[in-house]
């Protein structure tokens, strides 16, 4: 299973080491950015711990295997305890501790994996403090999250912390190739603009996201007044265009002013000055906080865009 996972060498080398020598963690926090694989690598993880190293299918259908689904913004106290009076009838889930009580029905050991561990709630992280601490025998649970500073930092003590990183470019634009979702030319792009996610960079390659990023690329190369000019206009034109309601206009606005931000760091890798860069995502951020202001649209973008070639191009 492990060798399915993209660009993780180090977690999974780190995971493997901990495996050989036998010094297994009750608990998991698989943390990173969102599409980077961390629940692909927690239940790589849970394969191999449950069927071996040669695991060639995702845990899933494994008796001694739980994972709570990613359907709900917040994680309540039933999805961890089974409350008196309940019944098979009226309970929708499996709670994690009744689980996890049980003896394990193949192997050693059972494993419970919580993806998004931040939803949790105050009074479910609190009840589920003492079995994290100390869980029924042999069982395991692993934890994914790209928000660590919204869990409970008890919570976060009690895990052995497997770091996912964003993915490199080419692992990404690869993937998107081997997909069938973008040719090369279209998969850099992607993956430039995925900052590391290959979650991300999928979403994007079935929408106008690149063509948003092109655009506004050749519009961002003219460091000029009429481009500054021509750069707002556009993206009023095509945030006005992009719903039927205020809500998602400025949706879309937001988006481009992400793109516009993303050019820019681009062009801090590419050699722009530092200190231009951090003026230029300051004023982008700040647009970003008046669209969500109710600031109106038009301005918003329009001062946006004049603002930041002003500044890029000051530095020029």
């Amino acid at each position: 299973m492990f060798e399915k996972i993209l660009g993780q060498e180090e977690a999974v080398r780190e995971l493997r080491e901990e495996m050989s020598r036998n010094r297994l963690n009750h608990a998991y926090l698989f943390e990173g950015p969102e599409g980077v694989g961390r629940c692909t690598l927690a239940r790589a993880f849970a394969a191999v711990m449950l069927y071996g190293e040669s695991a060639t299918t995702d845990p899933d259908n494994h008796p001694d295997y739980l994972e709570l689904p990613r359907d709900a913004t917040s994680l309540r106290i039933r999805r961890f305890v089974e409350r008196e009076g309940s019944s098979s009838e009226t309970i929708e889930h499996t709670p994690v501790m009744p689980f996890l009580q049980l003896r394990p029905v193949v192997g050693e050991r059972r494993i419970c994996l919580i993806p998004d561990a931040e939803r949790m709630e105050i009074s479910a992280a609190n009840t589920f403090l003492k079995t994290l601490e100390e869980p029924p025998g042999k069982s395991m649970i692993l934890l994914t999250t790209s928000a660590r500073d919204r869990m409970l930092p008890t919570i976060v003590s009690r895990c052995r912390r497997v770091r996912v990183c964003p993915l490199p470019e080419n692992v990404i634009a690869d993937e998107l190739v081997r997909r069938g979702l973008a040719d090369e030319t279209h998969a850099r792009d992607l993956a430039l603009i995925s900052e590391g996610s290959l979650g991300t960079a999928i979403q994007f390659a079935s929408g106008e996201i690149i063509e948003h990023w092109n655009w506004i690329g050749e519009a961002m190369s003219r460091l000029t007044p009429a481009g500054a000019v021509s750069l707002a206009q556009g993206m009023i034109q095509r945030a006005a265009s992009a719903g039927s309601n205020g809500l998602e206009k400025r949706r879309a606005a937001g988006h481009l002013l992400d793109l516009i931000a993303l050019h820019v760091r681009k062009r801090l890798r590419e050699g722009t000055d530092p200190r231009a860069a951090a003026k230029a995502l300051s004023v982008l951020w700040r647009a970003g906080e008046q669209l969500s202001a109710n600031v109106r649209m038009e301005l918003v973008l329009n001062s946006a865009a004049l603002d930041t070639i002003a500044v890029l191009r000051a530095s020029a």
